[in-house]
């Protein structure tokens, strides 16, 4: 029938078996930077790695 139930309690995707990679760090001007990550295993995708949601960037 196609109908899905709200999941009230979220499940953990747990922890990632790889390391992210990150590259292609270019100006953008404004103190804008772009920053791409990639999985380990594989390097020619451009899709976020399993696991992951975003990242912390600090800056000193």
């Amino acid at each position: 029938m196609g109908v899905h139930h709200k999941d009230t309690i979220p499940t953990p995707s747990g922890e990632p078996a790889t390391v992210p990679v990150l590259e292609e760090l270019k100006a953008l001007g404004n103190a804008r930077v772009e920053i791409r990550a990639h999985d380990e295993n594989t390097p020619g995708s451009r899709a976020i790695p399993y696991g992951y949601n975003g990242c912390v960037l600090k800056y000193a």
